[in-house]
């Protein structure tokens, strides 16, 4: 049980202006820990984007991908998704307009579903040539 929980932001917070962790702050991270609380990571970004963070520090508590992925003492402790779908067809609208998508999820880039999904771009725009 902890006596209290801290949550941080990433950015200007727990890293400095060259975001980093300084020693000061992993060791204020122990002393919270020290003095009974339990310091979280509350952010936009996803763990594939902080695991030298995480390690810095010692925290294993996260709320990442702005709330749509939470990890308590390192375990996935809830996890939603977008559905493919919905990300195929905001790629294929960002396209039309000559923008692009990056999707990430908490290991990184989604490499087969983006090469299925550049596959069916190029068949729509490039239609297969008739011999």
């Amino acid at each position: 049980m902890y006596n209290y929980l801290v949550f941080f932001d990433l950015d200007a917070t727990l890293f400095d202006n060259n975001s980093e962790i300084t020693p000061e702050i992993a060791t204020a991270m122990d002393q919270i820990r020290t003095n009974g609380g339990l310091p979280i990571i509350a952010s936009g970004r996803t763990l594939y984007e902080i695991p030298v963070t995480l390690q810095k520090t010692k925290i294993d508590t996260v709320i990442a991908s702005n709330g749509d992925y939470g990890m308590y003492q390192n375990q996935t402790a809830f996890s939603r998704r977008i559905n493919p779908d919905t990300i195929d067809k905001l790629a294929a609208f960002a396209a039309e307009f000559g923008n692009s998508v990056t999707v990430l999820d908490q290991r990184g880039k989604d490499q087969q579903r983006m090469m299925n999904y550049l596959s069916k771009l190029v068949n729509m725009f490039m239609p297969p040539c008739q011999s």
